[in-house]
């Protein structure tokens, strides 16, 4: 990366993906990541987009690729969703008619189903190309050439 490149920044290209993920989905990935990073609150209203990001943003430049690495391994994860609820939620929809909510959830399981792959899909491409490890490597070396911290002097107090 060149000083005058435009630096695409990989922790701002995760939280993008984060923000836009279908609502069907969000509300169970998000939570799932700050379950994965030790920061479920267990409060009622817990923005987890916003301790998300602010997990992310950090004044220490070296520490960012590898915080995005963390969540990048923790999205992965949260991304994984065993398809087919649809049966399952039919079942349940027959055996409590008067509970409209099964039958509600039922209908909306395909849909789920393709947000949850296109999402995995989505993430996969973002893995293989800005949010890969060399790519991560490379931002690393990038913040570390622009943002030079001092590193104090060692005196060895035996000599």
């Amino acid at each position: 990366m060149q000083d005058n490149e435009e630096v695409v920044e990989p922790d701002a290209i995760l939280l993008q993906f984060a923000a836009e993920l279908p609502i069907t989905i969000k509300n169970v990935v998000l939570p799932r990541c700050c379950s994965g990073l030790g920061l479920l609150e267990g409060r009622p209203g817990q923005d987890f987009f916003e301790t998300l990001r602010s997990t992310l943003k950090c004044e220490r430049h070296r520490e960012r690729p590898w915080k995005v690495a963390i969540l990048c391994g923790v999205m992965e994860l949260a991304l994984e969703h065993e398809e087919g609820d649809q049966a399952w939620l039919s079942e349940l929809a027959a055996k409590y008619p008067e509970d409209e909510t099964f039958a509600h959830m039922a209908l909306q399981a395909p849909l789920k189903d393709k947000h949850w792959q296109l999402a995995r899909e989505e993430f996969a491409q973002l893995r293989a190309g800005i949010l890969s490890s060399q790519a991560l490597r490379a931002w690393q070396m990038y913040l570390m050439a622009k943002y030079p911290t001092r590193i104090p002097s060692f005196r060895n107090p035996f000599v």
